[in-house]
């Protein structure tokens, strides 16, 4: 497993090496609320929110749009809630993610655009609990070490200011809805 991590660490920093020479690297800070991964069939999920730091280097023009490849820091938490006559629980759930992502980006108009992509790296979960008022933790066994990460989304920028984007987002990721605010540093 670790040789496999280091095998996508590795490819993901080549890539992003090899597009420096084609373009100028953009920056973004993104925070977000959304719809939470639901993790467990009998698990009523709620509202989750996430952070993102990507670097993104656009690499090709193609059908009036633009590849980047880039890097992508996440953090994101996300609760779910279990009930039976007798029981009664809270579950918490923090994943911090590094992926390699490519995208492209669609201008529809001056101001707004569209994108999609996927990602491929790595993430790690730590889960908190609360049952019948009695809080606890431990680290769940299905995601107690780290795990491959893969995932492809959709989704529309508008840019507010040069630097101020509101976002939304949709796809298989650690939130399967993302509502929020993107700042170019």
């Amino acid at each position: 497993m670790k040789r496999l991590l280091g095998l996508v660490f590795l490819f993901c920093f080549s890539v992003v090496a090899r597009a420096q020479d084609l373009g100028s690297r953009n920056y973004d800070f993104s925070l977000g609320i959304g719809a939470a991964t639901n993790y467990y069939d009998d698990y009523r999920s709620s509202a989750g929110a996430g952070i993102r730091l990507s670097a993104e280097t656009p690499v090709k023009s193609a059908f009036g749009g633009i590849l980047k490849l880039g890097l992508s820091g996440i953090f994101s938490g996300t609760n779910a809630g279990y009930e039976t006559p007798f029981f009664r629980a809270k579950y918490y759930w923090r994943n911090y993610a590094l992926a390699g992502r490519a995208v492209f980006a669609y201008p529809f108009s001056t101001g707004l655009q569209g994108y999609a992509g996927l990602h491929l790296g790595f993430r790690s979960t730590q889960f908190f609990y609360t049952s019948n008022g009695v809080p606890g933790s431990y680290v769940v066994p299905d995601y107690s070490r780290v795990h491959l990460l893969g995932g492809v989304f959709i989704g529309v920028d508008y840019q507010w200011t040069n630097k101020f984007f509101i976002f939304s987002e949709a796809g298989y990721d650690q939130l399967w809805f993302t509502l929020g605010v993107k700042l170019k540093v």
